[in-house]
């Protein structure tokens, strides 16, 4: 049987929820376009697949899968959790009790806005909605989790200034219990990354990563990894290798354990660690994944095991093979991801980013009171529900509660040290603009070519590359639109420098191999390295072929690139300087005799900074007018338009 995943591949089109699905490339441009057409609408988008079950061997089955997207709460989650609803925890003849436990999660959330433009996402929002999901489970009688996984501290508007606090105070208004680290959590070094975490109301989780400085080994369990290792106090933790949750089950008790993974590219992905990485050792997915569950389930004897993992989706993949491992909550993909793996029975859920959707999954465990190890688990449901906040709807008492108020000053607080000139326009629209995420990593974009467009330009060069990671707004821009500082600095948040090299076609080739290498077979995983690239460039490319021998052809101006010519070439010194392999290529290059790399100290933008470069060029431009091109084509996938 193949794996069940959940997805949603267009809006017109819902899919039985039994079939493969192998893509979310126009997820998001699509449910954005399907919310402005919808805005009145109880229900934006919902699943009712038939249920499956399993073989009674299995320990993880489910009794009623279902995927809901939803823009308001209480009356759907009746209607729809019935089944669930009607679940009490009862004991039988043959001594066994159930327990419904419900989780909530988000990950990658760089942005608080308290009004997103398209109305979705938004920490007011979020704040309403998980208050109201944990009052409505609450008066159900099931105990309810939340969690982020990973990534919140770097990477949006104000995160430089604050280095993460902000996002920190934020959260810990709302009724978070776990969180795990993602590589944007290191951006501003370890020591940044520690005071957030002393300064966190919830709790820190990460299994797989030691901590080798001395004057962190008294306060972080992470340190050792072993089972045997002996913990420090309790009060002293402050980074936790595991976390065991209990509640009451008659007179028995129902244990939830928890543990943390973060991708091991960390080093590569982040240059906050450039500085750090003698302090601390990112240990295997796989090997510590198989610890944690082994001692998780034989040491601490937890009925239910959880893994908050920042991973890509090849590794959750992998690791939701690993025996005793129930749920998967995963992240730093950006995009929503339901699936459960029947090969192993484990469910791995991604809500997206910025918390545009949160998700929820209710599980029922039937334990025997006699025996640990005759417990099942039932997925009784699973989705995602839409974080839409709307300004017209007046605020109920529940609504209106203390953390409501206190999110809303904090916010009009951060937002009051934005500065007046980032509403400066800098350039009109005459054709509209998406720097969606369902593109940006996964093929041409509209903005991917309007930055690489304006590199070109400036730097005076032959072509220019930027991934598509980089791009962080996620956003749909109309014709008309004004386009301002603040979009800018929403789009490009992290620290980018930008230089042009004099190279040799056969190693600007290789770089473009290294941006495609990590894209899945299949097409349908996200890649943060996808190439957007200048007018003029056209890359046909075949994804299924091994990695680093993909391109089929590559042209520039409708010449064949050559590998043994010189060019002039545009990126950003985080890709030259490790961000595509680990390899520094403006060292291990520039002292090779032969293919000696030039570079260009002579430009006026040399080294300056992305942000600063493209508001400069837009001021200039005045207008923006840019298309797709087929700059970049799959030969398996036809083209689509966004």
């Amino acid at each position: 049987m193949k794996n069940l995943r959940l997805a949603l591949p267009s809006a017109a089109h819902l899919r039985d929820c039994a079939s493969t699905l192998t893509s979310f490339r126009s997820f998001h441009s699509q449910v954005a376009t399907h919310i402005s057409n919808h805005s009145s609408s109880k229900y934006l988008f919902k699943f009712f697949p038939s249920s499956f079950t399993c073989g009674a061997t299995n320990r993880f089955t489910s009794r009623t899968t279902t995927c809901y997207y939803t823009t308001t709460y209480l009356p759907q989650l009746e209607h729809n959790h019935s089944t669930l609803s009607a679940i009490t925890t009862t004991t039988s003849h043959f001594e066994k009790v159930t327990k419904p436990i419900s989780i909530l999660m988000i990950n990658d959330v760089y942005e608080f806005n308290e009004s997103p433009d398209d109305g979705v996402g938004g920490f007011i929002g979020l704040v309403k909605l998980l208050n109201k999901l944990i009052r409505h489970e609450k008066r159900l009688g099931h105990p309810t989790i939340v969690t982020i996984n990973g990534d919140f501290l770097s990477a949006g508007l104000l995160s430089n200034a604050y280095k993460g606090k902000h996002m920190v105070d934020l959260f810990n208004i709302m009724p978070i219990d776990l969180v795990t680290i993602g590589n944007h959590d290191f951006d501003y070094g370890l020591d940044v990354l520690i005071q957030r975490v002393r300064e966190s109301k919830f709790k820190w989780i990460c299994s797989n990563v030691e901590l080798l400085d001395q004057s962190f080994k008294q306060c972080c369990e992470v340190s050792a990894n072993t089972v045997d290792a002996e913990p420090p106090p309790e009060s002293e933790v402050l980074l936790y290798r595991k976390h065991v949750m209990t509640f009451p089950l008659n007179n028995n008790e129902l244990r939830v354990g928890f543990f943390g993974i973060l991708t091991p590219q960390t080093s590569i992905l982040t240059n906050g660690l450039k500085n750090d990485m003698h302090r601390i050792k990112i240990h295997p997915v796989m090997e510590v994944a198989k610890k944690m569950c082994v001692e998780l389930k034989h040491i601490d004897k937890c009925d239910l095991i959880i893994c908050l993992s920042h991973l890509d989706m090849k590794e959750d993949l992998e690791l939701s093979s690993v025996k005793y491992l129930d749920v998967i909550l995963g992240g730093h993909t950006h995009y929503p991801f339901i699936e459960i793996n029947n090969t192993n029975n484990t469910l791995i859920v991604k809500s997206g980013s910025d918390a545009k959707y949160v998700g929820k999954m209710s599980l029922v465990v039937e334990k025997s009171q006699r025996n640990q190890y005759h417990t099942k688990i039932y997925v009784d449901n699973v989705g995602l529900i839409l974080n839409r906040d709307s300004n017209e709807t007046p605020l109920s008492d529940e609504d209106g509660d203390e953390s409501v108020k206190k999110m809303k000053n904090l916010i009009h607080h951060l937002n009051s040290q934005i500065p007046k000139d980032a509403y400066d326009v800098l350039a009109v629209c005459e054709s509209s603009l998406s720097s969606a995420t369902s593109y940006c990593r996964f093929r041409e974009s509209t903005f991917g070519n309007l930055v690489c467009d304006i590199l070109k330009v400036a730097y005076d060069a032959d072509l220019a590359v930027f991934n598509g990671g980089g791009i962080r707004g996620d956003k749909t821009y109309a014709v008309n639109y004004h386009m301002k500082v603040i979009d800018v600095m929403k789009e490009f948040p992290l620290i980018n420098e930008i230089l042009s090299v004099t190279i040799k076609g056969k190693y600007i080739r290789k770089f473009v191999e290294l941006c495609l290498a990590p894209m899945n077979e299949s097409g349908g995983y996200a890649s943060g390295l996808y190439p957007q690239v200048s007018k003029g460039v056209q890359i046909i490319y075949d994804r299924t072929k091994e990695p680093n021998h993909r391109i089929i052809s590559f042209e520039i101006n409708g010449k064949p690139l050559e590998d043994d010519k010189y060019y002039k070439f545009a990126t950003t010194n985080y890709l030259l300087e490790g961000g595509l392999d680990g390899e520094n290529w403006l060292k291990f290059y520039t002292y090779d005799n032969e293919d000696r790399i030039k570079i260009n100290t002579d430009d006026k933008y040399y080294m300056t900074s992305l942000v600063e470069v493209i508001k400069e060029e837009l001021r200039k431009m005045g207008t923006i007018n840019v298309s797709l091109e087929n700059r970049t084509m799959d030969v398996n996938t036809e083209r689509e338009e966004s």
